[in-house]
């Protein structure tokens, strides 16, 4: 295995029962392994522990096979009793990841439209409290439910300190690039449609935008509706999944897209069943990259999880990506964002099993980001989308893959991506726009980067997005070069390939030293030079024998440029 003084996780083991045989020696040059992603998360397929392999099929044909359905409820905002109301959900083409598309299957929609189109709001007696609030709101005389001055709701991220501009009707085809939606606090807790329609009501922050015509009191209310479903966490997640992937295999050409699964982690799953799920998985094959795309925070549950993603990374000598919720600190993203020492929150009381991870030599396997790509803005019945940052490191690994052969995430490496759109803030007086969810001076994206965190940031008035500083969450031990960790997974996956397809049980060592000499000197042909392998026999402490393989990269691919393995035979 790798020299565990530097913290490289190389190969740990490896019992040589597989292969072509002495007799057989190398008959044919191999094809190298495909670079391989493993996609976790949620996205509202059945759970029964299968990888789904993309294997080449584009996002509608997906859709089509794998029939994500989900059930989702949320505060019935339309009547008085029942107090909850559910919807169940399909995904079955690429239109029902606009929002407005899926707000079709809402049921209550087509039960109240009869009675709007007719305007008989007495019709719906029939269906006893449920729509109340509804058939009065009828009677009412009409209000504008929007704001047309700047107000502040202290509540929603959108509108606290980085306020977005509401003007979403063009292009609306670009929704289907778009992932996230913002988290949004629960409103159960104070019971008030009046406080859900403060938190959600998008504010006019354009100067020049003209004033909107006033919205009947029934829109209004159906417009929260909607509002209150998109809203639901598991909604968001798993539409942000959906679009993310979308991302993925849209940005690089299709014969030159990562070889990904899939893997149904639904989102309330605890850090035991991840373990266990991607335990199964990373036995049964060989992946270079984890992308989990559920969100995690910093508190117990988040922290275990991704200690779970660590840990895991770490027994298989992969590397796992992850991406903190806006709000991980316990301020919002926005706040966090304009902080002069934003890591002082993240060192108060409440993180500290997340710092003691960053002691544990699994650190090293883990790479953790935040900030979100922008791809909508809020609108008056739906929420705003963004695409998390572990999609967009994926894709950009991805574009890396296709150029060079080689993984990299390069500080400071810009990349556009037409799923993204600049957005308007205000920030300290002053209009700014850029891509991403909260703007983040280079400073304070430094700062973060002390703790373990890579940020996303964006680049102003363009819809152009990079990362600062991409490292993993190991605290100060070793390499921390997010790049050096993914060229070393890819390493170990390419090492483990040709240990299998050339070694067999029986073979005398020099024999086998022979076989990989020659197998990694193809590789060093397809490489073009850029990473260069040298095999030698060795000891161990304990005077066993060794194979000693050395991998030295050229500075373009990887910042640390040597990596050294140790196979006992």
């Amino acid at each position: 295995m790798a020299d565990d003084n530097e913290h490289q996780a190389g190969i740990r083991s490896f019992t040589t029962t597989f292969g072509l045989g002495s007799d057989n020696g190398l008959q044919e040059v191999p094809p190298t392994p495909a670079y391989r992603m493993l996609l976790v998360g949620d996205f509202g397929i059945e759970e029964n522990g299968d990888c789904h392999d993309l294997a080449s099929r584009d996002l509608a044909e997906l859709l089509s096979d794998l029939a994500p359905q989900f059930t989702i409820e949320a505060e019935n905002l339309l009547g008085s009793y029942p107090p909850v109301l559910s919807e169940t959900l399909r995904l079955a083409k690429l239109s029902h990841l606009r929002p407005e598309k899926l707000a079709t299957q809402f049921s209550y929609k087509s039960e109240i439209g009869p009675a709007l189109k007719a305007g008989d709001f007495q019709s719906l007696e029939r269906f006893g409290q449920r729509y109340d609030k509804l058939a009065e709101s009828a009677s009412q005389p009409e209000k504008t439910s929007r704001p047309t001055k700047h107000q502040k709701t202290g509540v929603a991220e959108e509108t606290t300190k980085q306020d977005m501009n509401p003007d979403i009707l063009d292009d609306l085809d670009r929704l289907l690039s778009m992932v996230e939606i913002p988290e949004a606090p629960a409103t159960a807790a104070r019971g008030l449609l009046d406080s859900f329609i403060e938190q959600n009501i998008p504010p006019e922050t354009s100067r020049s935008a003209p004033e909107e015509a006033p919205i009947p009191g029934v829109e209004r209310l159906l417009a929260l509706q909607t509002k209150a479903f998109l809203s639901v966490p598991r909604c968001q997640q798993i539409l942000e999944n959906w679009v993310g992937l979308r991302l993925l295999l849209s940005s690089t050409p299709k014969d030159q897209t990562p070889d990904a699964s899939l893997l149904q982690i639904p989102l309330d799953a605890d850090a035991g069943d991840i373990s266990q799920r991607l335990e199964e998985a990373l036995s049964a094959e060989l992946f270079d990259l984890v992308v989990f795309t559920n969100r995690c925070d910093l508190k117990n549950a988040g922290v275990a999880e991704l200690k779970a993603l660590a840990s895991t990374a770490h027994t298989f000598d992969t590397l796992s990506l992850a991406t903190l919720t806006p709000d991980f600190s316990g301020v919002a993203a926005s706040e966090l964002a304009m902080r002069d020492a934003p890591q002082e929150v993240i060192g108060s009381t409440g993180h500290e099993g997340f710092f003691s991870l960053r002691d544990n030599d699994a650190a090293h396997h883990l790479g953790l980001l935040w900030n979100d790509g922008c791809a909508r803005t809020m609108s008056q019945d739906s929420p705003a989308y963004f695409i998390p940052s572990c999609w967009i490191a994926a894709t950009m690994i991805s574009q890396q893959v296709a150029r060079t052969g080689w993984p990299m995430l390069t500080p400071g490496l810009r990349a556009e991506f037409d799923a993204l759109e600049v957005q308007s803030k205000h920030i300290g007086g002053r209009e700014v726009g850029d891509a991403v969810r909260a703007t983040i001076s280079r400073d304070s994206s430094e700062a973060l980067a002390q703790t373990g965190i890579t940020v996303l940031s964006g680049q102003e008035n363009r819809a152009s997005v990079f990362f600062g500083q991409p490292a993993t969450i190991a605290n100060g031990k070793g390499d921390q070069s997010l790049t050096n960790a993914l060229v070393l997974a890819r390493l170990n996956t390419l090492l483990q390939s040709v240990l299998m397809e050339t070694f067999s049980a029986d073979q005398p060592v020099d024999e086998m030293l022979q076989t990989l000499r020659l197998r990694l000197a193809q590789l060093n042909d397809i490489y073009s030079g850029k990473m260069v392998f040298d095999v030698n026999l060795g000891d161990d402490d304990d005077g066993g024998s060794v194979i000693e393989i050395a991998a030295r990269s050229t500075p373009d691919i990887a910042p640390q440029q040597e990596f050294e393995f140790k196979i006992p035979v």
